[in-house]
């Protein structure tokens, strides 16, 4: 007893105790951002996830200001650099188009509280590894647990349109949780010594054991092609540097180069018919993730240096399409799989999209230096962050929280070699006026922005009413609720709705052109036609219909309501014209209303040929 507690003395004195708890205190309490959900909507888990980080930010931050004062080896480096221009640069786009997703900014400004802090505790010790390590595999463990409950039907998913989500709204996000944790227990688990016994009475081994069973059980049931990209290559370059297959390989054939030849076209053609059989098993997403590549890069061409603004790709992606459309120049297959993307379902595109090039080109400085250290440490947090960034190619893991925390965990884990100022007091000038600002941010969006999460809950009590179609009882309600949540594009469109059903039809407008600003859903413009239809604005009716249409053109609606407009109207020839096209119309997927939409078209046309 008497020896433990001169232990415990001598840790105090080198400050080691404190920064290990500080430590796992920072790691645990954000990574259960993770596990912070709301039923409902994606956006109140949202909501919900921001006020807790919010929270877990600010707290953590003041406390990590005498860690500041003590640290005496904390050096700004070139990593440090790169991110911080990269900021300021979002800060810069926040000054030109920010408003309307004003909650973006605030998150890449904790994120960078989340860096600071990791910096300052990383500086003095190694304690991150092993912490983030831990957490890494029983997020793995307890999410792939969530998984088969939820597969087994005795836990219910977040969205009823997914089976199997963990405690995300999309399995999206769940499947790059699941294949980080996989790639990361493999490679530990190539690492012991299994010619003793001893791992065997080790508990990390049993952990890592049971994430590796759990997470590959669990990966095909995600389906998710990203996932599984993700995780062939990175376990390649696991297998590849964790053991001595290449040098063996060398040695077998280095002389035969028949059997060379006859590896590398194997390996070609392997690696081939596996890339077309994910395309094929899911051939229109993959067509769908194409277009909106292409829209993407289109939307970068013509805003290189600043973007189109953080949060508003939705909008400016549905001009960009319904431009494309309008051309002409495409194709049936585009036509096909044409929607309303959210994301970009490619990080670095969304960023350039969102942000500019050169914020893109600042964020990927940041992450090759973190790939580096990572790689010249032989940290096993390498494989995961290599899945994430992976991942990352082909959706959209950093645009939700709890993955973004992870990445920037992983990626301020370890000390940039690269120092640029070797000044301890300059050093801790830097890191405190940035750590400042970061409490000024986080500080606001707990005291000032607390309000958002009860208005989700007072909106979804309203909605009963809203899908009644008691429009009258609840445009005061959501008048109310506009503030907190004009952000939301879901909000938007129903306030919108309900204030044209009230007869409201100019404010219903100013309402619904600002969902188009955040959403390329063509409802949106389908509203605003029938607005300005009921305010006799027929021309500014037919452009909003044919926003719609253009936006998504496999959707009969907008040809629907622009064919009643030229038949009310009295424009007959282009009412003819466009009942041909609504009758002959192969839509994507039939319904009860297409065929009903179709019958009435078909019954105007009768009642047109009979006056005649």
């Amino acid at each position: 007893m008497v020896d433990l507690i001169s232990l415990l003395d001598s840790m105090k004195e080198n400050n080691y105790i404190f920064f290990n708890v500080f430590g796992l205190l920072l790691t645990i309490s954000s990574i259960i951002t993770l596990y912070v959900t709301s039923r409902g909507y994606p956006e109140s888990t949202f909501a919900v996830q921001l006020e807790y980080f919010s929270i877990v930010m600010f707290v953590l931050s003041v406390l990590a200001i005498p860690f500041l004062i003590k640290i005496s080896n904390v050096k700004f480096t070139l990593q440090d650099l790169f991110w911080t221009v990269f900021i300021f640069l979002i800060f810069v786009n926040f000054i030109l188009f920010g408003g309307i997703k004003e909650h973006r900014y605030t998150i890449f400004l904790l994120l960078s509280l989340l860096y600071i802090c990791f910096r300052v505790i990383c500086s003095h010790n190694k304690i991150g590894k092993n912490i983030i390590i831990m957490c890494l595999l029983v997020c793995g463990i307890s999410q792939s647990i969530l998984g088969f409950l939820q597969l087994f039907d005795i836990y219910p998913s977040y969205l009823s349109r997914f089976k199997v989500t963990g405690s995300f709204f999309n399995p999206g996000p769940f499947s790059a949780l699941i294949a980080m944790s996989l790639v990361l227990a493999v490679s530990l688990l190539l690492k012991y010594d299994y010619k003793s016994n001893k791992y065997l009475k080790s508990l990390s081994f049993w952990i890592t054991a049971i994430c590796a069973l759990f997470c590959s059980l669990l990966i095909p049931v995600t389906m998710s092609r990203s996932a599984w990209i993700s995780i062939f290559a990175v376990l390649l370059i696991v297998f590849l540097r964790e053991t001595k297959f290449i040098q063996s390989l060398k040695e077998y054939l280095a002389q035969n180069l028949l059997k060379y030849t006859l590896l590398v076209t194997l390996t070609i053609i392997i690696i081939s018919s596996l890339g077309l059989g994910m395309y094929l098993f899911k051939k229109d997403s993959a067509d769908g993730r194409i277009l909106i590549w292409k829209n993407s890069i289109s939307l970068i061409k013509e805003n290189p240096l600043l973007g189109v603004g953080i949060g508003l790709f939705g909008g400016a992606y549905g001009d960009k399409q319904a431009e494309y459309f309008e051309k002409g120049k495409n194709s049936q297959i585009d036509v096909k799989v044409a929607g309303v993307p959210q994301y970009a379902f490619n990080d670095y595109l969304q960023l350039a999209s969102e942000a500019g090039i050169p914020a893109l080109l600042f964020f990927l400085f940041f992450i090759s230096f973190a790939i580096k250290d990572l790689y010249k440490t032989k940290s096993e947090l390498l494989y995961p962050f290599l899945a994430l960034l992976t991942f990352s190619l082909t959706s959209y893991p950093i645009n939700v929280l709890p993955l973004s925390i992870i990445f920037i965990i992983l990626s301020s884990s370890v000390n940039c070699s690269c120092i640029i100022v070797n000044n301890k007091k300059l050093n801790r000038i830097v890191f405190f006026i940035l750590l400042a600002i970061g409490i000024y941010v986080s500080g606001n969006q707990l005291f000032n922005k607390r309000g958002i999460y009860s208005a989700f809950n007072e909106w979804k009590d309203i909605q009963r009413l809203y899908n009644t179609q008691h429009f009258n009882d609840i445009c005061d309600n959501y008048a109310s609720l506009f503030d907190n949540l004009n952000n939301q594009e879901r909000f938007l469109f129903e306030y919108g709705r309900v204030l044209n059903q009230t007869k409201n039809y100019q404010e219903s407008n100013k309402v619904l052109y600002m969902g188009t600003k955040i959403s390329s859903d063509p409802m949106f413009y389908n509203v605003i036609g029938n607005n300005y239809k009921l305010m006799g604005l027929n021309r500014e009716a037919e452009n909003a219909y044919m926003r719609a249409y253009y936006v998504v053109p496999n959707r009969l609606y907008p040809l629907y309501l622009i064919t009643k407009l030229y038949y009310e109207t009295n424009q007959i020839d282009k009412f003819i014209n466009y009942a041909e096209l609504v009758l002959n119309f192969n839509p994507k997927v039939n319904s009860n209303a297409i065929i009903d939409m179709k019958e009435e078209i078909r019954g105007l046309l009768n009642t047109l040929s009979q006056t005649k």
